[in-house]
């Protein structure tokens, strides 16, 4: 009770419950790893309608689209006069 436990980028892994228990996880996808999470999103497409993971679970348009609206809102925000020409 009370670990942390953090599993690499691409390390393969499996759970197993021994007792109820509530999980939270957090998933990450580093600007260097965008391509390689769009072309899985793409991959699990081609499964079948009934395979578990045929959904977009890592949503990875929607991560790019609130990343480029957030930077945006920030660059609007910003003062012209702190930009180095």
């Amino acid at each position: 009770m009370g670990d942390a436990i953090f599993i690499p980028a691409g390390a393969p892994h499996q759970v197993r419950n021994l007792n109820n228990c509530i999980k939270v996880a957090e998933d990450f996808v580093s600007p260097e790893n965008i391509h390689h999470c769009f072309q899985l999103t793409q991959e699990f497409r081609d499964l079948s309608e009934g395979h578990s993971n045929h959904e977009d679970k890592l949503q990875i348009k929607n991560i790019i689209y609130h990343a480029v609206k957030d930077s945006t809102a920030v660059l609007n925000e910003a003062d012209p006069d702190d930009y180095d020409d």
